[in-house]
């Protein structure tokens, strides 16, 4: 019960961790509201004091006014300007705000207007603690301050019944509203880690079903789903290399298929080796397909020979065919037949020299 306590007064609901991970969501929402509101206020202390120099009733709080919309458009400017670039400026403008806004509410109350009730003061003191987000730790401080200062400017400046409806409503009214103010936050927190779990599932989700989990290398499906896409990061051209594993048939029948999977790990690794993860496919039990944008042809035969030699190495053969086409003349379909082509050609070329028997198309 303790560290429940704790978690919902110093982090709304959640776990620190939790908070930490949502805290730039809850930032960007503040300084939304930061605009709002000092946007709102600038405006409406900026008519006010007008309206102050025709209305007698206003007159006496034109300093207030005035001072009110000179506050509220440094604080706007200040978020707009700054907030975004130094996100823990949103937190001090929304602390600065709420006490800016419960000053102005006194003022009203009680020293310029001291003779009737401080509605003002009353309705900030409930709405200020249900817009922001923020720990309830930190809005349970400020409001406790501001309306301990609330009742002795009551006591200082007001008699009578006035007096006590002010105090009473302050007491009622800013319980009622930091009630509130607690339960909206933890609703809000939990809604942005609810987001950021949903998010999360899903990115994992999506993984998943590109993921080849044999290879490390995406599947086909994702082949299918990337492949109008690729020709959006080339500047110039795109090139598309089939590789083939050969004997992958002849090793599952000798050697069982354990050793074809670590034949097909062991191709793999060496296409995470010299080529971008980002356009390289597993497309069918022996099959690859990897797609480089900008490299010339000279690059991509060294590259190619220099996979196909390491493959050796660790014992295996692969078939290679690749084919480059500028993007101004490019299609994908025929990108991709002439690199398969091309690929099945050098297959046929291993197959009538090796002991290796070929796996049937």
């Amino acid at each position: 019960m303790k560290e429940k306590l704790r978690n919902i007064f110093l982090y709304g609901g959640v776990e620190k961790s939790e908070f930490d991970l949502v805290l730039g969501e809850i930032n960007r929402a503040n300084r939304l509201l930061v605009n709002v509101v000092s946007g709102f206020a600038a405006a409406l202390t900026a008519v006010l004091f007008l309206l102050s120099f025709g209305y007698s009733g206003l007159s006496m709080n034109r300093s207030v006014y005035g001072v009110g919309f000179l506050i509220s458009i440094a604080v706007l400017a200040l978020s707009v300007f700054l907030s975004e670039s130094y996100p823990k400026i949103t937190g001090i403008l929304v602390h600065f705000s709420i006490v800016v806004f419960y000053s102005y509410g006194i003022i009203i109350g009680t020293i310029t207007d001291p003779s009737n009730k401080s509605a003002a003061f009353i309705g900030l003191i409930v709405l200020l603690q249900v817009i922001f987000t923020m720990p309830p730790v930190q809005t349970v401080s400020i409001t406790v301050v501001c309306e301990a200062i609330f009742i002795l400017m009551c006591f200082q400046t007001k008699t009578g019944v006035i007096l006590q409806q002010d105090v009473v409503n302050g007491v009622i009214f800013g319980a009622l509203g930091l009630a509130s103010g607690i339960v909206i936050t933890m609703k809000s927190v939990k809604s942005y880690v609810n987001a950021l779990h949903a998010e999360e599932k899903s990115r994992i989700f999506e993984k998943r079903s590109r993921l080849d989990e044999l290879t490390g290398l995406d599947n086909r499906n994702a082949f299918t789903r990337d492949l109008g896409s690729i020709p959006k990061v080339c500047r110039k051209s795109l090139s598309c290399v089939y590789i083939d594993a050969n004997g992958l048939k002849t090793i599952n029948d000798n050697e069982g298929h354990a050793a074809g999977d670590k034949m097909l790990k062991g191709v793999a690794g060496k296409i995470h080796e010299y080529f971008n993860e980002d356009f390289a496919y597993r497309v069918g039990g022996d099959e690859f397909v990897i797609f480089i944008p900008d490299i010339k042809g000279s690059a991509l035969r060294n590259v190619l020979e220099l996979f196909k030699s390491d493959v050796e190495e660790i014992g295996y053969h692969v078939a290679i065919g690749c084919d480059s086409q500028f993007l101004n003349k490019l299609s994908l379909s025929e990108l991709t037949k002439n690199a398969e082509a091309r690929m099945y050609k050098d297959k046929s070329e291993f197959y009538k020299n090796t002991k290796y028997e070929r796996r049937k198309q």
